[in-house]
């Protein structure tokens, strides 16, 4: 009976091997379908398609990473005007991944992709005039492309607008409104603003403590 059920387990072992690697390789030639489909749109000029390519690259997925590949096809997106290749683009260029490193050419493409409302472009390119690299210092252009950002919702730029407001950088010092895009971007699960907020909270605490006192 033991010997029997032993038979029985084995069996199906082997059913479910079998389904599994049927499905594994239903799966692989379904991904190899859809890249070699891609890949020829991409070919043709389709902009999603050299989107979904420079991705595909960058990951490694379904293809082995390369990252001068995926910029490549990054790069004919963007020159289409694809905001989230021209984002891409510039990433790549601030990296120096796939191509060589510059800090001129990143921001040129983070501010087309910023132009057609891209959030993530506009951070990085507010970053960018907030620390003058790739581009000359300017707080105030700064804080107009953070504010942008942040209104879309990014937790980056929401907290960096924050800090803006808070040592008074291209805009008037104004700890409320910091505090206010500070519990923006903590609200989403922003570490760094959940410190700030810690910290405002922890001096006011003190402040109180000490006026009480006097």
């Amino acid at each position: 009976t033991i010997k029997v059920e032993e038979k029985k387990i084995n069996f199906w072992n082997g059913v479910f091997s079998i389904i599994f690697t049927i499905l594994l390789l239903s799966i692989l030639v379904s991904c190899e379908i859809k890249l070699s489909a891609m890949k020829e749109l991409a070919e043709k000029g389709d902009p999603s398609a050299q989107f979904y390519l420079g991705t595909a690259y960058t990951n490694g997925d379904g293809v082995v990473q390369d990252y001068a590949e995926a910029f490549k096809w990054f790069m004919k997106a963007a020159e289409q005007g694809d905001m989230k290749a021209e984002f891409y683009v510039g990433g790549f260029y601030d990296l120096g991944s796939g191509v060589e490193k510059n800090d001129a050419e990143a921001v040129r493409w983070w501010r087309r992709s910023s132009e057609q409302g891209f959030a993530w472009a506009q951070t990085h390119l507010g970053q960018r005039y907030m620390e003058g690299r790739g581009v000359k210092k300017n707080e105030f252009e700064a804080v107009k492309w953070l504010s942008m950002a942040a209104d879309q919702g990014d937790d980056e730029a929401q907290y960096e607008l924050g800090l803006a407001y808070m040592e008074g950088k291209g805009t008037q010092k104004n700890e409320s409104d910091a505090v206010k895009w500070f519990s923006k971007s903590a609200e989403q699960g922003f570490e760094a603003a959940k410190e700030r907020l810690r910290k405002i909270e922890k001096v006011n605490s003190k402040n109180s403590r000490d006026t009480v006192l006097n």
